[in-house]
Order: structure tokens, then sequence, then C-alpha cells
């Protein structure tokens, strides 16, 4: 496994050394939020916070393996098995704190249809946790993302394409550009390398640190939906 794919790392978090830290909102709860309108107000320590959800997009998993990881850092080697050239739907879980201040609380990928029954962290197999302890992904750029491996391996060659060239950069800078190139920031995009290999991207909550990502499995136990956590909400959180 690549060195910021994989840490493990004890509760509270993201903010190391602050015990009086709320717990991050359960898998539970985020997902009720995702099924809110649009402008459901949210208090929670003492902000008032409006919801906003941002439609991602489409991509396909043809290798079967859907990686969760830093897109600019992690090599694919996390990752949950579907079904060769599943297609996913990606959305994320915007929080308005002000009219110019939005933060990515959620990522989730959309695999199969039906209700989750259940979510359960990912742990790689073989893994064990304390009891306070919890399992996620390293991120070193803000951004996170779920891909092919194999999507992942070509963003990297695009990188490298880029950052080597002889001279001035020129040319649109990967992902970089179209989350930040624009009017304003994207938040959430899905990055197209090259025809049939797609990432889900966002930024993560309040940017680097360790997120953890859910599982959620319908009655029969079967993958319906995928979700990183940006610990953005706390569990105390209440609908205004």
């Amino acid at each position: 496994m690549g060195l910021f794919d994989r840490f493990r790392r004890r509760k509270p978090r993201p903010h190391e050394g602050d015990t009086d830290l709320p717990e991050p909102a359960t898998p539970d709860q985020l997902h009720h939020l995702f099924g809110l309108p649009d402008g459901t107000t949210v208090s929670d320590e003492g902000r008032s916070l409006t919801l906003e959800h941002l439609v991602v997009g489409e991509l396909a998993f043809p290798s079967g393996r859907v990686a969760f990881c830093d897109p600019f850092l992690g090599d694919g080697a996390v990752f949950v098995a579907v079904a060769p050239g599943t297609v996913g739907r990606a959305s994320a879980l915007g929080v308005r704190l002000a009219p110019d201040h939005l933060r990515v609380a959620a990522l989730a990928l959309d695999l199969a249809p039906g209700a989750v029954a259940a979510w359960t962290m990912y742990v790689p197999d073989g893994e064990s946790l304390d009891e306070d302890s919890y399992w996620g992904f390293g991120v070193d750029a803000g951004l996170a993302c779920f891909a092919d491996p194999d999507a992942l391996a070509a963003l990297h060659a695009l990188q490298a394409r880029y950052y080597d060239q002889p001279g001035p950069l020129t040319g649109p800078e990967p992902v970089v550009d179209e989350m930040h190139g624009g009017d304003g920031p994207a938040y959430a995009l899905v990055y197209d390398v090259e025809p049939g290999r797609q990432l889900a991207i966002s930024e993560s909550g309040w940017g680097d640190g360790v997120y953890a990502t859910y599982v959620g499995t319908d009655a029969g136990g079967r993958l319906v939906r995928l979700m990183i956590s940006f610990d953005v909400l706390s569990a105390e959180h209440v609908l205004s």
C-alpha cells in the first residue's frame, strides 16, 4: 500500500490534542442529510449552516476496483471490489458557512440501487482497530476522490508530463485548472483523464488530514454506496 493511502489514527480528529471537540457526524447522519432538500438549515457548534447538494457525475470502474484516496498521492492500493465495468454516480454534500464560504462535508458514490441498511468503516483485510481508533486515508493536497486505480495511474502520468516540461509550464494544469481556474471553485467534479478513465474529486472538508471511508450495504449485504466523511459536521448537529 502507498504511504499516503494507509493511516490508522486515534480520536479525537481531525484537530489533534483538542479533547473538547465533539464526535464527527456518523455515516447514518450524513446519509440522512444527503436526502434532505437544498437549503436545509443545520445548527452545529453554535453555527447556522445551510446544506447544498453538489452533483458530481458518473464514472466507470473498468477494472472492478473502486479506490478512495488523495488523487495526487494515492496509488489505488486501497479499494473495494465491484463488478468490472460498474458505473457509479458521485455526489457531494456541501455545507455553507457564509455566502462566500462552502465546505464539502462528504463525498458519496452510489454503486447500485437500493436502500442502505448498514454502514461499516472501511478497514483493510487483516487490519484491526482499537475501540478508540479509526482507519482512514491521508490527504496532503486538500482533495479526495473515488476512482478506478487505472484512472489514478493515468492521472499521475498526465501530471508527470505537465510538471516535467522543459522551461515554463504550458497548457492546463491537471485537475487544478478545472477546479479553480473558472469563475469560482468547483468544489467537486468528475475529471476526465482520458476516454473511459475518470475520477470523482472533491475538496476535503477543512483540507489536509486523515479521513474515513464508509461502506453502505443493503439488507442482503450488497454494496450500495460508499461515502467519505470529512468531519465538517459534528454528531451533535440539529436541524434548525
